[in-house]
C-alpha cells in the first residue's frame, strides 16, 4: 500500500469517527428525563467536539458544518443558528485576532522580546521570570498565539547559542513551558485575553439575560493573572532546574535591540490606538460602547490608507480563522444543548449533589472539573459551552448569583497546561525539547495555585462586586 492510499486511509478513519459517535448516541435508549430531540443535540454536539479534537477536516471547516447540521436535525431553525454563531463573541474574537496581527506587523513584538533579553542580564532565572511575566501580561489583552510567536524565536535563538538544544535540558524546557504556559494562563486575565472569555459572556447573556463588564471581569482576572507570575516561575524552578549558571551568545541580541532604534511611526500609532481601544474597553459600563463594537472600531483605525498596520488583502491569509470560528461554534453548541433541555436533564441527574455544597466548595469543585475537562475537551471555548450552562442551572437551583460561577468556569478553564493536546502549541513541539512528564511535574503544581488564587480572588474581589 502507498503512501498516499494510507495516508488517505487514516483521513477517512479520522472522518468517520464524529459520524460514528453520533450515531452510537442516537441509537441508545433515550434516557429518562430527556427527550427525543435532545439527545439527538447532544450526540450532534459531542460529534463535533470529536471532529474538534482530532482534526479530520480544517476547524474552519468543521465548525460551522456541525452548527448547521442542527438545522435538519431539527434543533435549529436556520435564522437561529446563524443567529447563535455569529454573536458579539464571533466578532470580538474576529476584531482581536486582526488586532494580534497589527501588533505583529507594527514591529512591536520584536522589540518586546529584544527588551526582555536586554533586562535579563545574562541571568537564566531572571530571563525565566521575564518571559513569563511578558507572556502572562500580554496574552491578558491579546491572543495568546500572537504572544507565543512573539517569544518564541528569541527563546530558541537563546536556547540554541547556549547549547541547551538537546531533549532533557531543564533550562529549554522551562523556558518553553513558561512562555507556553504564560500565554494560555494570561488570557483569563480580560475578555480580551482568551477565545473562551467572550464565550462565556456571551452564554451567560444568551441563558440569564444577566452581562459581566470588561472592568469586573478584570478586577476578578488580573489579580490571579499578576500573582500566577511568580507562581508558575517558582514552579518551573523547582520541578526543572537549570543546569546553566549564566547565559552567553545576548551580544548579538543586545546589538539587534540598538539597531532598531527609537520607535517608528507605525509602532506609536499601534500603541496610542490600543491604548485608547483598552481603555474603551475598561470603561465599556460607562461610555456605553460594547467591547465588540470599539474592538471594530480600532481595527478599522489600523486598516485606514495611511495608517495601514492592518491589511485585509495583506494579513488575511494570517488569519487564525480556528480560533474565530471555534468560538461561534461554542455559542451554538451551548444554545443547542440549552433550547432542547439536555443542560437542565444534565444538571437535575448529576450536578444536583453540588446544589447542597458551601458556595467555596462549590466553586473548587467546578474549579478541578474544569481543569479536567481539557482531557477530552481540548478547546478551551468548547469546555465553556459544554460546562458553563450546567453550572449556570446549579446556580439557578442554589439561588445565588450565576455571574460568580461563570467567572470560576471562565477562569479554570485557562489551564489546560496538563493536557499534550493542548499544553505543546505546534510551534513550541515542533522544537523537539519537551515531554509529557514535564509538562505534567510543573502543570500540577501551577493548576493547584491557580485554583487557590481563583478561589482567593472570588472572595475577595469577587464578594466585593456582589457575585458571590
Amino acid at each position: 500500500m502507498s503512501v498516499l492510499s494510507r495516508t488517505n486511509q487514516k483521513s477517512l478513519t479520522k472522518a468517520l469517527i464524529p459520524a460514528l459517535v453520533f450515531l452510537f448516541i442516537v441509537i441508545l435508549p433515550t434516557p429518562e428525563g430527556l427527550t427525543a430531540l435532545g439527545q439527538r443535540a447532544f450526540a450532534l454536539v459531542a460529534a463535533g467536539i470529536v471532529a474538534f479534537s482530532i482534526q479530520p477536516i480544517s476547524i474552519s471547516i468543521s465548525v460551522p458544518l456541525f452548527v448547521l447540521l442542527g438545522v435538519p436535525a431539527g434543533i435549529f431553525n436556520l435564522r437561529d443558528a446563524m443567529a447563535s454563531f455569529m454573536g458579539p463573541a464571533f466578532i470580538f474574537v474576529f476584531a482581536m485576532v486582526c488586532i494580534a496581527l497589527a501588533f505583529e506587523k507594527s514591529g512591536l513584538t520584536r522589540r518586546i522580546a529584544l527588551f526582555v533579553v536586554a533586562k535579563s542580564g545574562g541571568s537564566p532565572k531572571k530571563l525565566l521570570l521575564l518571559f513569563i511575566a511578558t507572556a502572562v501580561l500580554c496574552s491578558s489583552v491579546m491572543a495568546d498565539i500572537p504572544v507565543l510567536c512573539m517569544l518564541y524565536p528569541i527563546c530558541q535563538q537563546i536556547i540554541e547559542t547556549n547549547g541547551c538544544n538537546v531533549k532533557g535540558s531543564n533550562f529549554a524546557r522551562s523556558l518553553l513551558l513558561g512562555i507556553g504556559s504564560g500565554c494560555f494562563l494570561g488570557g483569563m486575565g480580560t475578555p480580551a485575553g482568551s477565545a473562551a472569555n467572550p464565550t462565556s459572556i456571551q452564554i451567560l447573556q444568551d441563558s440569564t439575560g444577566l452581562t459581566i463588564s470588561f472592568m469586573d471581569w478584570a478586577l476578578v482576572g488580573m489579580p490571579v493573572v499578576i500573582c500566577l507570575i511568580p507562581v508558575i516561575w517558582i514552579c518551573l524552578l523547582i520541578t526543572l532546574p537549570s543546569e546553566i549558571k549564566s547565559l552567553e551568545g545576548l551580544e548579538e541580541l543586545r546589538r539587534e535591540r540598538a539597531s532598531l532604534g527609537a520607535l517608528t511611526l507605525k509602532e506609536k500609532i499601534f500603541l496610542v490606538v490600543f491604548a485608547i481601544t483598552l481603555l474603551l474597553w475598561f470603561t465599556d459600563k460607562i461610555n456605553g460602547i460594547p467591547v465588540a463594537v470599539s474592538s471594530m472600531i480600532c481595527v478599522a483605525v489600523l486598516a485606514l490608507p495611511g495608517i495601514d498596520i492592518f491589511s485585509w488583502k495583506r494579513d488575511s491569509a494570517e488569519m487564525n480563522w480556528d480560533a474565530v470560528m471555534l468560538v461561534g461554534g461554542a455559542t451554538s453548541f451551548g444554545a443547542m444543548l440549552t433550547t432542547t433541555g439536555v443542560i437542565g436533564w444534565f444538571a437535575q441527574e448529576y450536578l444536583i449533589s453540588l446544589v447542597g455544597l458551601p458556595i467555596f466548595l462549590l466553586l473548587l469543585c467546578i474549579c478541578l472539573i474544569m481543569i479536567l475537562s481539557q482531557f477530552p475537551i481540548p478547546a478551551g471555548a468548547g469546555a465553556v459551552a459544554t460546562m458553563a450552562p450546567a453550572f449556570l442551572a446549579v446556580a439557578q437551583m442554589k439561588g445565588i448569583d450565576p455571574t460568580g460561577i461563570l467567572l470560576v468556569v471562565a477562569l479554570a478553564q485557562a489551564a489546560p497546561i496538563l493536557s499534550p493536546a493542548v499544553c505543546f502549541y505546534p510551534i513550541i513541539n515542533a522544537s523537539g525539547l519537551l515531554d509529557v512528564q514535564s509538562a505534567w511535574k510543573s502543570g500540577a503544581l501551577i493548576a493547584l495555585g491557580e485554583t487557590g488564587l481563583i478561589l482567593l480572588s472570588m472572595a475577595t474581589f469577587g464578594r466585593l462586586l456582589g457575585f458571590i
